[in-house]
């Protein structure tokens, strides 16, 4: 595979990554407001999902990212600040 090939399947893996997080953390706080059902608590396993979500969702790239193009990938270790900042930031929504 060429390295054109695998740059373009990391920028496609990322980009989607980038806006399905954005959504699960959007969805974390429609849920937190009671967007729908404004009687009842947030749901903490939706909440839990949200999180699990948002860290696959940074993860995952990040890990792609590493196997197709080794030399310009960025640190796992920093995927996984990130994927735990913003699972810690989805959990806490719900905790005011």
């Amino acid at each position: 595979m060429s390295k054109a090939v695998k740059a373009l399947a990391v920028a496609a893996t990322v980009a989607l990554g980038t806006l399905f997080a954005a959504g699960s953390v959007l969805s974390a706080l429609f849920e937190a407001q009671g967007f729908g059902d404004r009687d009842s608590t947030p749901r903490t396993w939706y909440l839990v999902a949200m999180g699990i979500s948002f860290a696959v969702c940074v993860t995952a790239p990040a890990i792609l990212w590493r196997l197709l193009l080794p030399r310009s990938a960025p640190a796992l270790p920093l995927a996984g600040v990130v994927a735990a900042a913003g699972a810690v930031l989805i959990l806490g929504i719900s905790i005011r």
